[in-house]
């Protein structure tokens, strides 16, 4: 049969080709032997999306695509076919798609190698060429992790869109021999430790002027196609201004496997996970650095990375944030894993004490902590009483700048959903990351919404910092629809952690300040839920969230001095860390 679709495509009978296709489609969905095998054949997903292509059905194309590349994400004529679907709206992406075709193209097809060069010839000379990326890798120590780094870079990217500048910082060993022996590299050789941020500007300062800067950890390895789609994120629109990838040891959600998972399994789903994805791209309020690509032309604006954090932490945060600042969108690719092993070339003994400094210097400077940047409440998600489907109106109060309310729309994608919040110091990155976030003034005692708006509030770390909670509750009541759903994230004051933290003298109340403004919880659980009950609101469920007494690194003298202190009741409440109410109008 695709014989037959050939044959109609080269009549230009389009009405027979897709005669053909959809028969074909139909014994795919059949499960039939035949369509089990046609499901596998790139051939089919190349003449279905050729053909739906010049009928101008850009879905259908699209659609094909995904069918294929799921199949087979190295075929090179997927990518000639992305080249075209991408064309017309953004001929940047069509030049990443050409390019990536040319690498993927057998050398043993030369006809199909000139004219994917020939369309790439046609798009620089129309002025749609992509900059080269320059890859900033810092070096110290370890010569296999950088070995198997610069081998993964050779294997996954053309040599026409990198430069290779790898910055060695005064190491002791023989990863300076090695690196040396290489001849596609810039090579820079520090004197002494210049630690990680003054490291990268090293690096970016030596790299090609105009290349697109790629902050890259010497402990991974590129998947196929890795590098390939953060570039057609930084390229999505002239508003992103980095792009950072998934993988198996990282922080900030970006995990998409266990760290445990070994080494082979791991590339073997980069390979598989690297493709056309339909959401391929999530906002995000900061990339974690170990692999975060950067648009040129968004550094030259921005400047290059704050040395004050050296040796290292909180420097990739600080420039999320400028990117953020100066009106550009950081997005993490779903479709861009890359292998990770973590932690290799930097902790030692004085890691905690150089993490709380820079902390400190980053909440100075910003006046928003990380956890601001990160937290994301998922019990909201799992105790919303609607179903993923469901379409409804929800408001979330303690908003901050709205990480977890992308969560929830991203699990209930028919949802309209809002967000409140007090905190001024909020508001300036939020309305970057999160338009739909209204910030009042802490005076105001009227929610800004009329009477019955919301099928569903949730209350994120909110209600147990105000002085009012009475007053409070019945402003909630009034634009609550009848029977409306209350979701409450409440902080417990009696926490092991909080508690050993001020016994010990670690807390720091102005760094608390600074960070929220909602620093000392005001109500236990018991006075809460006294409230609801004032308030005529019925609770319907609670559950909590512990801490693990180890995890939290308490000393056991500390919780022993604690214990002595409270009742038995009181004692069980030590692990908790957070309850979550779900009350009913």
């Amino acid at each position: 049969m695709l014989e037959k679709i050939i044959a109609a495509l080269e009549m230009e009978d389009l009405s027979l080709a897709k005669q053909w296709i959809d028969t074909i489609d139909l014994q795919i969905a059949e499960g039939t032997p035949e369509g089990i095998d046609f499901a596998r054949n790139d051939t089919f997903y190349i003449l279905k999306a050729e053909a739906y292509f010049r009928m101008h059905d850009r879905t259908s194309m699209y659609e094909s695509l995904l069918q294929g590349m799921e199949n087979n994400p190295m075929n090179y004529e997927y990518y000639v076919l992305l080249s075209e679907y991408y064309y017309s709206e953004n001929p940047y992406l069509s030049y990443l798609c050409l390019e990536n075709a040319l690498f993927h193209c057998p050398e043993d097809q030369p006809e199909d190698r000139n004219f994917i060069q020939s369309a790439l010839n046609q798009l620089i000379a129309d002025d749609y060429a992509v900059p080269k990326t320059s890859f900033i890798i810092l070096s110290y120590q370890h010569p296999d992790l950088m070995q198997n780094c610069l081998e993964s870079i050779r294997r996954t990217t053309p040599v026409s869109a990198r430069e290779i500048v790898i910055v060695d910082n005064a190491s002791t060993d023989d990863v300076v021999d090695y690196l040396k022996a290489q001849d596609d590299i810039v090579l820079i050789c520090n004197q002494e430790n210049t630690g990680f941020p003054r490291g990268c500007n090293i690096g970016i300062e030596a790299a090609t002027p105009g290349n697109d800067i790629y902050l890259l950890n010497n402990d991974t390895q590129l998947t196929e196609n890795s590098l390939f789609w953060l570039r057609m994120g930084l390229y999505q629109s002239k508003k992103v201004g980095a792009t950072g990838s998934v993988s198996n040891r990282i922080s900030n959600y970006q995990n998409v496997l266990t760290p445990e998972t070994p080494l082979e399994e791991c590339l073997e789903f980069g390979r598989q996970n690297n493709r056309l994805l339909p959401d391929a791209y999530r906002k995000m309020p900061r990339l974690i650095g170990f692999s975060m690509l950067i648009k040129h032309s968004v550094l030259l604006e921005i400047g290059l990375l704050d040395e004050n954090y050296t040796p290292g932490n909180y420097e990739d945060d600080d420039l999320s944030i400028r990117i953020q600042y100066a009106g550009y969108e950081l997005y993490l690719c779903k479709n861009s894993f890359v292998y990770h092993v973590g932690s290799a070339s930097f902790k030692n003994d004085n890691y905690q004490r150089i993490l709380q400094r820079n902390r400190k210097y980053f909440i100075n400077k910003w006046g928003i902590s990380l956890e601001t940047l990160s937290l994301k409440t998922y019990e909201h998600v799992s105790m919303t009483p609607f179903p993923q489907e469901a379409r409804f109106q929800a408001l979330e109060i303690g908003a901050k700048i709205g990480s977890t309310l992308q969560l929830l729309q991203e699990h209930f994608p028919h949802a309209t959903f809002q967000g409140l919040d007090q905190e001024k110091r909020y508001s300036k990155l939020g309305k970057h990351f999160s338009p739909e976030i209204t910030y009042i003034k802490k005076s105001d005692d009227i929610l800004p919404y009329p009477d019955s708006s919301f099928d569903i509030i949730y209350i994120t770390e909110f209600l147990e910092f105000i002085n009012f909670p009475e007053k409070f509750l019945r402003e909630v009541k009034r634009i609550l629809k009848p029977e409306g759903h209350l979701l409450f994230c409440i902080r417990n004051p009696r926490n092991i952690a909080y508690l050993s933290e001020l016994l010990s003298g670690k807390r720091n109340f102005y760094l608390d300040a600074i960070q929220t403004d909602r620093c000392t919880p005001k109500l236990l659980r018991s006075e809460i839920e006294e409230q609801l009950q004032l308030a005529n609101l019925k609770i319907q469920e609670v559950s909590l969230k512990e801490n693990v007494l180890l995890e939290a690194g308490i000393d056991e003298s500390v919780y022993q001095i604690i214990q002595t202190h409270m009742n038995e009741q009181d004692i069980t409440e030590l692990r908790i860390f957070q309850y979550f109410i779900h009350a009913q109008k």
